[in-house]
This record gives C-alpha cells, structure tokens and sequence, in this order.
C-alpha cells in the first residue's frame, strides 16, 4: 500500500531541492557583486519581503533596504528585467501541478515564488528605498511601457509624486492592456492634484477592457478613502459597468464609505436584485454597511 503523506514529502523534497539549486545558481551568476548589509545579500532581503513572511522578517528587511539606500537601485532594476530560466518556469508548472494532484496542504511552500508574488516583493522593495527610490525614476519610466515590468514599475514611480503623472498619463495610451491597468491603479495612489488625476481616471473607467476598468475603480476606491466626496459619483458610474468583477469592487469601495454612500443605493438596490450571484451578493453587503433599513427589505423579499 503506498503511504501518499510519504510521497508527498518525497515530492516537495525533490520539487524543493530542484528548485532552489536553479534559483541559487541564478542568482550567483546573473546578478554577482549584489550589496551586503550585516553579512545577507540584497537578493535574500527582498525575499523577506514576501507576503507569508512574519511582520518582523519584513521589516528588518525594509530597514535593510533603507540602509543600503541607492546602492541596491542598480541591482533592483536588473533583478526587474530578469527573464527567468525557461527550465525553471517549467519546474514552477509542473510543481504546481503536483501538489494539485497530490492535494499537497498549504504548508508545502516552494522555494520560489510566482510571478506576481514577486512583483509584491519588489513594489515593497522600491517602497522599502523611500527617497534613494528616484534614482530609479528614468528607468521605471521606460519599464512602464513593458507588460511585464509594467506592475512594479506603476506603483514605484506613482510613490515618487506629482512628477510621475506624465510617465502614467501617456501609459494609459499604451494599446497593453496590462500597461494601461497597471497606470491606472497607480494614478489613484498617487499624491497630486485631483483636478489633473481625476479625468485621467474617468477615461480608462470608460476603456474597453474590464480590466483597465477594474484598476480604475481601485483608483477611485483609494482616492475614496480621503476624499469621498469626489469620486462618489464615479464609483456610481462602476456599478453601473457590464463586467461583474467592475461592480463588485465598485461596490466593495463604496461599503467602506458607510452612509456617505447613500446616493449609491438605487444602483445598489438594482445591482442586489441582478441575475449575477457574487455581484447581487457583494451590493447587499454594500447596502447593509450604507443602507441596513433597505437591506433587511431586500432579505425580506
């Protein structure tokens, strides 16, 4: 009788070793001379700054980066525009598809991190740089227009200021949709002025893509939190979009506005009694945190 806990832990072993003897040798090779700070590498800071790292882990990562200041721009930049091994990606898949078949828990961590992990560690990297970040300002400009650098790329330069506004602006012209999303949720994080902002954002809630319409909402939602007042009514207009995932996070923005929200509640109210499951179940809750009189009704029904 195969014990499967035991081939579970025979394969996470093999999927582990692999794995990270492709990433060390990467590592070494491509980016060598990387800055030390207390004897760990630069590349081993930025991994500490992953998501499931405790809170502790993270920050002394962050001071690490803080520490070693414009030094570590160079190397960010490189470990950016780095493709990966087309060996290792392979790897990557045919892990995940291992775990799924062998519905390995979620403790089985591998030694390497998905794409979009990755550009989580390196926004919080350039986060981490604060000011020593601007170095990095002329390159980030021309990453932007790239899909794949384009996410870290947006939210590094929208942390920079006014200045990027430009770089962003002409973004949202890119025919990459990735691009376009990726400016559009960084416009909404960005200190500026609302007056220049604000009709950047209207014009990609109208793009054609849902998803450059989604980032626009979560612009909006972040403007939101400041400044409700003048996004209200274009977090209306999002309910109101024909993708579900628009509505529901433009109705999860507006939830968080509590009462303030109230001239959203007709739209709400039509967006409730909608065919879409999720997105009538997310308008409820909205209505519960705006409206509770108008919500039990609903229920009632």
């Amino acid at each position: 009788m195969i014990d499967c806990a035991c081939v579970k832990r025979q394969a996470y072993v093999y999927l582990s070793a692999g794995g990270l003897a492709l990433v060390g040798l990467a590592v070494y090779f491509l980016f060598p001379g990387e800055p030390l700070y207390h004897g760990k590498r630069l590349s081993a800071w930025v991994e500490d700054l992953h998501p499931r790292v405790v809170e502790a882990r993270q920050h002394e990562a962050e001071l690490a980066l803080r520490a070693i200041g414009t030094n570590a721009v160079p190397y960010l930049l490189e470990l950016l525009q780095h493709h990966e091994p087309r060996l290792l990606n392979d790897l990557r898949d045919f892990s995940q598809r291992t775990k799924t078949l062998l519905r390995m828990r979620a403790d089985y961590e591998l030694p390497w991190v998905a794409a979009v992990e990755k550009d989580m560690q390196l926004s919080a990297a350039f986060a981490a740089l604060g000011p020593s970040a601007r170095l990095a300002f002329p390159a980030l400009t021309n990453l932007l227009l790239r899909p794949a650098t384009t996410s870290v790329s947006a939210s590094a330069l929208a942390r920079m200021g006014p200045d990027a506004f430009g770089p962003l602006t002409l973004a949202l012209a890119s025919p990459h949709r990735e691009v376009r999303a990726a400016a559009a949720g960084a416009l909404g994080s960005m200190p500026g002025d609302l007056a220049k902002i604000l009709p950047t954002l209207r014009k990609a809630l109208a793009d054609s893509d849902k998803f450059v319409r989604l980032s626009a909402v979560v612009g909006l939602g972040q403007i939101a939190e400041s400044n409700p007042e003048a996004v209200l009514d274009d977090l209306i207009q999002g309910l109101r979009d024909t993708s579900p995932s628009v509505k529901i996070f433009a109705a999860d923005s507006l939830a968080r506005l509590g009462k303030g929200a109230r001239p959203a509640v007709p739209e709400l109210v039509n967006m409730a009694e909608g065919l879409d499951r999720l997105a009538s179940g997310k308008a409820l809750s909205a209505l519960k945190q705006i409206d509770p009189e108008t919500a039990a009704k609903l229920e009632a029904d």
